[in-house]
């Protein structure tokens, strides 16, 4: 939580995981997933190698860039050789964070049947579980909607899901009560979230859909 990730990095992992899901689903016949949860996307993050252009003599430089912990997309961006009396201007990139997101745990995973919509025998994590799937035991590629859509709430507000509240509890609430998350005031992800979690699934938009 201490580390700062702007709101283009969020959607850009949410992009990710929304292309890997959206290629399972149009599998022959479809993958569902089953378990998609924050738990199970592996975010990697690695050095960028980003190539500026050296002002002065118009010379091109690439240098290596690790991101700072704390440290603030908008800060200075100039750097200085006093060595022959000139200063040299880099331009810094726009963004020094680069992650990719992997969907992982696939022990829960299962090809529908040919003209199969549902599967029997629900899996998954209570916060993360389609209504149907709590009440009926069936799963579908509309749960795996769902459980993007707490993911998308997560990425959103960085906290843990139905917070202070036991698995007892977030079962028989989302089941019985409707209960989802508080949708965080003024965030660009809320429309399709509440899409992703909505009560019918037949409501829920396929990931083909949601990357676009």
């Amino acid at each position: 939580r201490e580390r700062l990730i702007p709101m283009e990095v969020r959607l850009n992992l949410a992009l990710q995981v929304a292309e890997g899901m959206a290629y399972l689903h149009t599998q022959d016949p479809p993958i569902i997933h089953r378990d998609l949860k924050s738990h199970n996307i592996f975010v990697h993050e690695t050095f960028a190698e980003i190539e500026t252009r050296d002002k002065s003599n118009d010379s091109k430089q690439t240098i290596w860039l690790l991101k700072k912990k704390n440290e603030n997309s908008n800060s200075d961006s100039s750097g200085s050789d006093s060595g022959n009396g000139t200063t040299k201007q880099i331009e810094q990139p726009k963004s020094k964070v680069s992650m990719s997101a992997k969907i992982g745990d696939w022990g829960s995973a299962r090809a529908s049947l040919s003209g199969s919509r549902t599967m029997t025998h629900g899996v998954g994590t209570a916060c993360w579980m389609a209504p149907e799937v709590l009440k009926h035991a069936r799963s579908s590629k509309y749960s795996d909607v769902y459980g993007f859509g707490i993911v998308l709430w997560e990425l959103a507000t960085r906290r843990e899901v139905y917070e202070g509240l036991e698995s007892t509890q977030i079962i028989a609430m989302v089941a019985n009560d409707h209960l989802r998350p508080e949708i965080p005031e003024g965030c660009p992800l809320n429309d399709l979230m509440v899409k992703c979690w909505a009560e019918n699934p037949n409501q829920r938009p396929h990931f083909d859909q949601i990357v676009k």
